[in-house]
């Protein structure tokens, strides 16, 4: 279920299920621009994103700039679905970020496959595929952020 509501004037909150969790995208949509934070999982970008934006009259066409708040599956998994959809989005993370936010197999070997080190068994070969797929395919990024 989708549940996305204007939480001011051009101030979009969009949440949709994670597990027994959700997770929330904003949409900032300005006279000039219009900016996305984060792009949820894979599939966020076509079954939750451009209903609500059609929705409210945006449409995915509308987004000039998406920005990747940091490299969790799923603030990026959406990236290349995105990018697929509407390939003139402009994409932006934190420079720290980037190697994890554009290759999902630095994403999972760098950043989710830890256990071994602390004492806990790694994922098995499917539990490996499941996290890689969760991320969503490599999706460049356009801009790199620096600073604090």
């Amino acid at each position: 279920m989708i549940f996305g509501v204007e939480i001011a004037p051009g101030i979009h909150r969009i949440e949709s299920p994670l597990g027994a969790r959700f997770m929330a995208q904003y949409v900032l949509a300005g006279d000039a621009r219009t900016l996305l934070f984060d792009t949820g999982m894979a599939d966020t970008p076509a079954n939750v994103l451009r209903p609500y934006l059609e929705s409210v009259g945006l449409g995915l066409e509308a987004l000039d700039d998406v920005l990747t708040s940091h490299a969790d599956n799923d603030h990026v998994g959406g990236n290349r679905a995105l990018r697929d959809l509407h390939p003139r989005a402009r994409f932006a993370c934190h420079e720290l970020d980037r190697r994890w936010v554009e290759s999902n197999a630095a994403l999972v070997a760098e950043n989710y496959l830890w256990h071994e080190a602390y004492g806990f068994d790694e994922p098995d070969e499917a539990g490996r595929a499941a996290l890689l797929a969760s991320c969503g395919g490599d999706a460049p990024v356009d801009t790199s952020l620096t600073g604090g």
